[in-house]
């Protein structure tokens, strides 16, 4: 039967295995009006998360810590009945751009890519583009 439906506000997820850059982008978004934000640090909690909680968007950096990248995380969402395959995503890397590109999947237009050291105008712009106005005040 899967996880129960969660009715009500969307969480944002955070998968960042530096605590530091975790917590910052957490600040943003508080700042932002999402309170509903939740963080982890490998693509297995990402999973565990994304089926549990009713996820608007996902903010993921794309090397993890682990076996594991972001890029593995964002398959294992996308390949999960229970999460949309429409979540959006936004790859937050410090990665080159070339690497980067090498990574990340080509054609799914809920997939952005931002680089680190991140800018937030830029973030800000990215969630708008796939979530609407839904998530941001």
């Amino acid at each position: 039967a899967g996880p129960p439906a969660r009715a009500g506000r969307k969480f944002v997820l955070i998968v960042e295995d530096d605590r530091q850059i975790a917590s910052m982008l957490g600040d943003f978004l508080q700042g932002e009006g999402l309170s509903w934000q939740t963080e982890c640090s490998s693509a297995a909690e990402a999973l565990i998360q994304a089926e549990a909680l009713t996820v608007g968007l996902v903010l993921m950096d794309i090397m993890l810590s682990g076996d594991k990248t972001g890029v593995d995380a964002y398959r294992m969402l996308r390949d999960s009945p229970y999460v949309s395959r429409s979540l959006p995503v936004i790859f937050i890397t410090a990665l080159t751009p070339e690497q980067a590109r090498e990574k990340i999947p080509e054609g799914d237009l809920c997939v952005r890519l931002l680089h680190k050291p991140i800018d937030f105008e830029e973030l800000k712009r990215a969630i708008r583009a796939l979530t609407g106005s839904s998530l941001l005040k």
